[in-house]
């Protein structure tokens, strides 16, 4: 049988729809089965950051559970707003994104799986 999808739409302060600043999509599918997970005691997971202060890129290594669609990597500003957001794959990966158009400052990031936050951390930008 083909699994079930739930959709969510992601909403901005105002009430407009926020898409992945790298495509198109305003909106978001996962199954709603990950909904039920313990995700911090079921799932393997790992994830890693740096540099930490970074300039242009920084290096994503990251290993997700292929039961789970996809995850999100999104970072903050201070103020809580959202300014950067990365679409991340199952599997085991290593990617480099680039953070030369964020000002620098200190941000808040974390690593999303069905709404939920696994990881979160600081990261510091500079010029």
């Amino acid at each position: 049988p083909l699994p079930q999808f739930g959709w969510v739409a992601k909403f901005d302060s105002l009430g407009n729809t926020c898409g992945n600043l790298d495509g198109p999509c305003d909106s978001v599918v996962y199954s709603p089965a990950i909904n039920n997970l313990e995700l911090d005691r079921e799932l393997h997971w790992e994830f890693a950051l740096g540099p930490n202060p970074a300039k242009e890129l920084i290096s994503v290594s990251y290993e997700l559970p292929e039961m789970v669609p996809y995850a999100w990597l999104r970072f903050y500003a201070v103020n809580g707003l959202e300014v950067r957001s990365k679409r991340l794959e199952t599997g085991k990966h290593q990617r480099d994104i680039d953070i030369d158009r964020l000002p620098p400052g200190a941000y808040v990031y974390e690593l999303c799986i069905a709404g939920r936050a696994l990881h979160t951390g600081k990261l510091v930008v500079v010029e």
